[in-house]
């Protein structure tokens, strides 16, 4: 592991907004009325970055305080990735003047002395440029609320209770197939459906950040002006999210394995799907969001239309041929989603109860 850094970066640095909004909605949610767990306090967050390319994040408990650290490399890979894509005049060819572009592919490096994130090119057009940043910082906001997810909703609790081991990595370097024999099933399990969960937090998080945006989109005329209506908002997030699973399949390959501490991807995005949706409702019902079912309906489908466009661009570049939403259709992939959601239902949210710092998901009727 390189070098460990919460400071050095200016304030406008992807750094620095990714640090304070996460600090911010951590204070919200430990202070919030909906948090009655007076059994688990601990002394803050602390919020840091690793120097290390790779891509991985994690959530521990240590001397009673909540860490949570992102690798320089997830920063780079992210804003890399959506450069990239709007460096190509094909992806979102109604945002800014797509016929500038030239199609190249974007570098990113950490420089350490500056503390800052370096690209070889960025999109030439001014306007997708700007477009990208934003849908980076979307990106970047849910693996900060997947790590943050793991914290208040007691998963680095629970699993101290049964391994001793208070640590929860976004990746696992080594291949779990060769320590399979070490593994036990059940507390794999355990780990796939916090990682669902983890999941769940992330979007419902991202869904409630793209309503309040939504809402006051006359505040944020700068991103909404470049849309073709303002519902495209929902499909520039789900676009950016499904980059990032594509991204971590063609890093660490995953399968359906009982062994595995982790949901192989194309569940995990078709689940934040479904999160999100869920969310979606959730403040329609409670009054928060009025919308129309007709409203409900066109946003689900630009969500897909992200997906799809994602799947495109990312196939055509990097000569992949994953179609996430076909795999639902799988009757494997069914069973093994099937799988987790009971395990939520029946056993593990009675379990997180009690280490909980947040409204855990309820299947039978979510709050906000």
């Amino acid at each position: 592991m390189g070098s460990v850094f919460d400071t050095g970066f200016t304030d406008l640095s992807y750094f620095n907004i990714t640090k304070v909004y996460t600090e911010k909605i951590y204070e919200n949610a430990v202070n919030a009325p909906s948090n009655t767990n007076a059994k688990i306090k601990t002394k803050g967050l602390k919020f840091q970055f690793v120097e290390d390319s790779e891509v991985n994040a994690c959530a521990f408990l240590r001397d009673n305080y909540d860490y949570m650290r992102i690798n320089t490399g997830t920063l780079v890979t992210i804003y890399s990735l959506l450069h990239s894509a709007f460096s190509n005049p094909n992806v979102f060819p109604n945002i800014g003047d797509a016929r500038k572009e030239t199609g190249c592919q974007v570098n990113g490096f950490f420089d350490s002395q500056k503390k800052q994130i370096l690209f070889d090119g960025v999109p030439i057009d001014e306007n997708r440029k700007m477009i990208s940043e934003f849908a980076s910082l979307l990106a970047t906001r849910f693996i900060a609320m997947h790590e943050l997810g793991h914290l208040l909703n007691g998963h680095t609790h629970y699993i101290g209770t049964l391994k001793s081991n208070y640590y929860i990595e976004m990746i696992v370097k080594e291949k779990l197939s060769k320590i399979s024999n070490k593994i036990d099933i059940s507390y794999a399990l355990d780990r796939r459906t916090m990682e669902m969960d983890a999941d769940a937090f992330a979007a419902t998080n991202s869904m409630t950040n793209l309503i309040g945006l939504f809402q006051n989109k006359e505040s944020f005329n700068l991103i909404f002006d470049h849309m073709e209506n303002p519902y495209q908002i929902f499909e520039l997030w789900s676009f950016a999210i499904h980059l990032i699973f594509m991204e971590f399949e063609r890093y660490a390959e995953s399968d359906y394995s009982k062994y595995s501490y982790y949901l192989p991807n194309s569940a995990r995005e078709l689940l934040c799907h479904s999160s999100a949706i869920n969310a979606l409702e959730a403040q329609r019902n409670s009054g928060y969001f009025s919308c129309s079912r007709e409203e409900v309906e066109l946003i689900e489908n630009y969500m897909i239309k992200g997906i799809q466009r994602a799947e495109n661009y990312f196939n055509s570049v990097y000569n992949t041929d994953f179609n996430f939403i076909v795999k639902i259709l799988d009757p494997k992939f069914i069973d093994y989603v099937d799988e987790v959601q009971n395990h939520w239902n029946n056993k593990l949210r009675k379990d997180l109860q009690k280490f909980s710092r947040a409204l855990l998901y309820d299947p039978n009727g979510m709050e906000i």
